[in-house]
């Protein structure tokens, strides 16, 4: 048995084996008994059909066919592990059988590689990562967030007008072109004025509305709304505000921070701006990391050339698709329903997807190369000690963890996040 691995300059990689000697005796035995079972002939029992006369009305030719189909899987597989070709496209596969002796096949598999990409600079270009500030603003903003976790809603009695943050109970109807339409009327609804509950323009026309107050107000369902038939109209809504309550923020004295911060260590307003000043500075780093690891892969991207086959961008979009289905399945939705509801398609959804898509292989690509370019290496230890962390992390047994992700396309992810590392050191 041969295997041979041939490069081409068109991005393909052409796989070859010989198979020869007792194994293609032995499949070419079994794609013939296959078919003399089936034959059906006048005279003779279905599947009894002596094999001389068998071999009259099936062509050698098409047990070839056969016994290489049933073949090729498994030959595919051991040549890309052998090989290490990563494909990304089904191959085209084809027999070349001209032994008119019928003792040996050849296997041949076109492969579609990815390409490789031309690099630009991708190092040297003198980015910096920039500093996490922390400002007095960011640490009031901080504690005022805290405070309104904690804010109680107190009925206000007297004429006071209502504001963002401020809890009213709303009656309203909604008309289009003088006639109210279905889904546009509510009676005591309980809104969040800022919470963007309601369509643009909605909650905040009733900002400076009293108590008993009613008013019209005109608003315009965006473009995208669900309901096709309002989607992008105009329409007024009669608006009675019957009660308004108000946020009242607690005091930060010790009975607040003995019941907030019972056992961290926060006893007064000074630990607190601390403790806020720490986390507010351990984001804004994490941001910076973030932005600056953005900056530097981007910069080497955009240096790059390479034309990418339409089918790596297709099975990126497909996956990015999965990725937004499985979060709609875990809002409690079904996909299907959600689709229904949006006015949407899978197709239409997938379209604005592809620049992302698009861009998402191109730096898969590129960080490959520089990973090779760099001679950049996954060391046997890095890889037991990954498997490790991925099976404390999802609560398995490394060894099951193994069995569930290949070695190769792990060492591949490690490889990338090294060229990032690369970048990101050679700045």
């Amino acid at each position: 048995m041969t295997t041979n691995c041939a490069p081409k300059d068109d991005n393909t990689v052409v796989l070859t084996k010989v198979i020869e000697g007792d194994e293609w005796a032995a499949a070419r035995k079994k794609a013939f008994n296959s078919q003399k079972a089936k034959l059906n002939l006048k005279g003779f029992r279905k599947g009894q059909v002596p094999a001389s006369v068998a071999k009259k009305m099936i062509p050698d030719d098409y047990v070839n066919y056969l016994a290489a189909n049933a073949l090729a899987q498994d030959a595919l597989s051991e040549m890309v592990d052998e090989f290490n070709v990563k494909m990304i496209d089904r191959p085209l596969f084809d027999l070349q059988d001209d032994d008119a002796d019928n003792e040996k096949a050849v296997l041949r598999f076109v492969c579609q590689v990815a390409p490789t990409p031309v690099l630009g600079q991708y190092k040297g270009f003198g980015i910096k990562k920039e500093e996490a500030a922390v400002t007095d603003e960011m640490i009031d903003e901080a504690i005022k967030g805290l405070q309104k976790r904690y804010a109680e809603l107190e009925v206000v009695e007297g004429d006071e007008p209502a504001a963002e943050g401020d809890v009213v109970k709303i009656d309203f109807v909604g008309k289009m072109d003088g006639e109210e339409f279905d889904g546009g009327k509510g009676e005591n609804v309980s809104v969040k004025l800022g919470s963007k509950q309601f369509i643009p323009g909605f909650e905040e026309q009733i900002e400076g509305m009293k108590k008993g107050e009613t008013k019209d107000i005109t608003v315009t369902f965006p473009a995208e709304y669900p309901a096709a038939e309002l989607a992008g109209k105009e329409a007024v809504f009669t608006i009675t505000l019957n009660d308004l309550e108000k946020e009242v923020l607690p005091e930060l004295n010790e009975e607040f921070f003995s019941e907030v911060f019972k056992q961290e260590g926060i006893n007064n307003i000074d630990d607190l701006k601390k403790d806020a000043a720490e986390r507010i500075k351990a984001r804004e780093e994490e941001k910076a990391a973030g932005k600056f690891m953005n900056d530097v892969v981007n910069a080497a991207v955009e240096n790059a050339q390479v034309e990418i086959p339409a089918v790596m961008i297709d099975n990126e979009v497909d996956q990015m698709f999965k990725e937004f289905a499985n979060q709609v399945v875990q809002s409690g939705f079904k996909l299907a329903d959600y689709l229904a509801l949006t006015g949407s398609s899978e197709e239409a959804m997938k379209e604005p997807m592809r620049p992302e898509a698009e861009k998402r292989v191109k730096t898969t690509l590129v960080l490959d190369a520089i990973a090779a370019a760099e001679n950049l290496e996954v060391t046997q230890e890095k890889l037991d000690e990954e498997f490790k962390v991925l099976g404390e992390m999802y609560n398995m047994d490394a060894d099951r963890v193994r069995q569930l992700v290949r070695e190769e396309d792990l060492k591949q992810d490690l490889l990338r996040s090294a060229a990032v590392d690369f970048l990101e050191e050679n700045q």
